[in-house]
């Protein structure tokens, strides 16, 4: 049996941007709806600013990831842990095409004219009428007041969904041509079984298979909550982050597995931690790992090595065995790159040079070329 693990670039042949090209394609996509465009401008230019003060590198490309998690931070900034320490918001909220708020001021002024009309006396009469309604106006001005100091956080809402649909469609594979390259690797599992953790949200690997006629186990069903992978299968394929075809029902605890995108899918998609107890995710970690254990030889293709809690796996399984072997395939990775990539994300360094040496090989080559082998 053979263990592999993808990433993003294992599925680029089939025409499923990587991260950083993504957010472009995506940004360019929303370009035509004004408040998302809008809102978009102010993350990226946020995510580059704290880069060339942080990192030092305000030319680097944004992830569509980081785009997303911005996005959300931003869009629920109120309530926010450390909103109560923030002084006031960037300049940026508030000069961005400041919504009209012309509107809400009228309503406000109308609700007060009547409320001082309806509370004065008429013809010595006792004065009638429900009087000023200071509850009411105090939500308008209120309304008029959040909206004009961009303490409204719909726009970033909206963004954030619109990017996240937006790589939903860009993630789902139609043609069976555009994943023809994988053809090769599928077609050798009836000889030798493969075990596939995989980092992607598409379906190239399950239209190849569907293509070749051969199955593929996923884990999980819409019959059960417990994921599982038949020891007789042919092809196992780990989504360890989730599918664009997923939904889940957290009252239930039940799947639903569609022909085409779902939406909302089920995704851990954003920067930063992505281990959640929400679904299936840990409980396909686990079953990485116990694959791994088992495992004298781990192929990754495509995979840039930045998921500390992916790197953790392979660094423990590494380092407790001298005789197994990490086998990486990627035509833009170097051997420093994956020491770099891996000793960034882990605390405390625990990968030696002696190691990249002697335990991982580095193969220059395409997923296309990966998959012949």
């Amino acid at each position: 049996m053979r263990t592999i693990l993808l990433g993003a670039g294992a599925s680029a042949e089939a025409g499923v941007c990587t991260a950083k090209q993504m957010a472009r394609e995506i940004y360019n996509s929303l370009r035509n709806r004004d408040e998302i465009e809008e809102a978009m401008d102010i993350a990226i230019g946020g995510l580059k600013n704290h880069r060339a003060i942080v990192s030092g590198q305000p030319f680097e490309e944004i992830d569509v990831e980081d785009l997303y998690e911005v996005l959300k931070l931003l869009g629920d900034r109120q309530s926010h842990l450390l909103a109560p320490f923030v002084g006031s918001w960037s300049h940026v909220f508030t000069a961005r095409a400041k919504p009209d708020t012309s509107w809400i001021i009228r309503d406000a002024v109308r609700e007060l004219e009547e409320g001082i009309h309806n509370a004065l006396p008429r013809d010595r009469e006792k004065p009638r009428g429900r009087g000023i309604d200071s509850r009411g106006f105090a939500h308008r001005l209120t309304e008029a007041i959040e909206l004009a100091t961009g303490a409204n956080t719909d726009a970033f809402v909206d963004a954030a969904n619109a990017v996240l649909k937006t790589l939903v469609n860009h993630c789902w594979i139609d043609s069976e041509i555009s994943v023809s390259y994988l053809a090769p690797l599928i077609e050798s599992s009836p000889r030798d079984s493969l075990w596939i953790a995989s980092l992607n949200y598409d379906n190239t690997i399950e239209l190849a298979a569907k293509q070749a006629g051969i199955p593929v186990s996923i884990g999980i069903s819409e019959e059960s909550t417990i994921v599982s992978f038949p020891g007789n299968s042919v092809i196992s394929l780990a989504k360890l982050h989730g599918s664009v075809n997923w939904e889940f029902d957290r009252k239930t605890g039940q799947w639903v597995i569609k022909d085409g995108p779902a939406w909302p899918p089920a995704l851990v998609f954003g920067s930063g931690n992505k281990l959640t107890v929400d679904g299936p995710f840990l409980d396909l970690l686990f079953a990485f790992r116990t694959q791994l254990e088992n495992s004298s030889a781990l192929e990754v293709c495509g995979y840039s090595f930045r998921d500390p809690h992916v790197n953790h796996l392979i660094l423990n399984w590494l380092t407790k065995d001298p005789n197994r072997k990490l086998q990486v395939f990627d035509p833009n990775l170097s051997s420093d790159g994956i020491y770099n990539a891996i000793n960034t994300t882990i605390f405390p360094l625990r990968l030696n040079v002696d190691v990249v040496h002697r335990q991982i090989s580095l193969a220059q080559i395409s997923a296309a070329e990966w998959a012949r082998t």
